[in-house]
Order: structure tokens, then sequence, then C-alpha cells
């Protein structure tokens, strides 16, 4: 039975957060959680905002937004002054603290984004790699643990495909039942 459209996206959504780690406390392993660190963002690279701007761009609440400010000026991240438009008003912006934590968090941030890439890449290597072995036509069902294990049925053969990654590239190990065939490495 094939998942619904909004199954599919649903289970996405699981597996895309586990990856990129929204659901942890702190996100890129630091003191700050997701919504500090959009807030920061956004100031760096958007450089003065109202409070106004920073609800309506990230949609959060008035008053979090004003306990995660008033935290971040304590801690010399953030600080107010009078709106050049409008003397009512008071915009907030990063202090150089609060800019170098931000390219601090950046940096981490662009270290996790490409170790994400290169695993996805591999994992993407690995299947297909795996389909490959695993013949034309053959069903085939993939769980990850120590890598990838491919068991596809073939039309007179079980074969069992196993596949570790290893460094930059991918590597194959085959083996067909009582074949003794060997293996072959990917690139």
């Amino acid at each position: 039975m094939k998942a619904s459209p909004i199954a599919e996206m649903r289970a996405f959504n699981r597996f895309y957060t586990g990856i990129i780690g929204v659901l942890n406390e702190h996100i890129l392993d630091s003191k700050f959680s997701l919504p500090e660190v959009r807030i920061l963002y956004e100031l760096y690279h958007n450089g003065a905002m109202s409070a106004s701007d920073i609800i309506t761009l990230l949609h959060i609440d008035k008053g979090y937004l004003s306990r995660l400010l008033k935290e971040f000026e304590k801690k010399k991240l953030v600080h107010r002054k009078q709106s050049k438009e409008d003397a009512r008003s008071y915009v907030v912006e990063l202090t150089s603290t609060g800019k170098k934590e931000f390219e601090g968090l950046n940096k981490v941030a662009e270290i996790e984004a490409e170790v994400a890439r290169r695993a996805l890449s591999a994992r993407r290597a690995v299947l297909v790699a795996a389909r490959r072995a695993a013949g034309a036509g053959a069903a085939a069902a993939l769980s990850l643990r120590d890598g990838f294990r491919l068991a596809a049925a073939g039309a007179e053969q079980r074969q069992n495909v196993r596949v570790s990654v290893e460094g930059r590239g991918c590597t194959l190990k085959r083996g067909l039942a009582g074949a003794g065939r060997g293996g072959g490495e990917l690139r």
C-alpha cells in the first residue's frame, strides 16, 4: 500500500528534523535554542531591526521575543537604540560580542551542513551501489545499522549485500549465497 503524500511529507519532516537537530534543546552544540539562533541570524544579516519586524519575520510571540531580547541584553549580545525613523520606537542590533558569537555559530553550522551533505551523498552512493548489486527487478529492503544492509530476493537465490561507509568514499562488500564472489569499491 502506497503512503499518502501527507504521510510521506510527515516522514520526511521527522527524518530531516533529526538530521539538522532542531529537536535538541540547544542547537549547534551551543548554549542557544533554535529561536535564539534565528534571532541572532536575522540581526546579523539585516542589521538593526525593530521587535515588530523580528516578530513578523520569524512568527514569534511578542512576549517570548521580549524575554529573549532582555536575556541577550544581559549577555551583551544586543543593544537597543532609538529608531532614526520614529523617535517613539527602538531597534535592536548586535553588539560586537553578539556578532562574534553569531560568526562562531555560523562556522559550526557550515561544518555540520558539510558533514550532513557528505553523509547523505555517501548514503545515496551506497543505495545506488546496493541496488546495482541486487540486480534489476529485485525486491529490496534497506536498514541502517553499522552501514547499510540490503536483503534482496532474486529469482533463484537470495543475496545479501553489506555496504559500509568509509572516509570520503563507500566500500561495497558483496556476497552471493553459495557463489563466493567478491565485491567492488565505489569512490
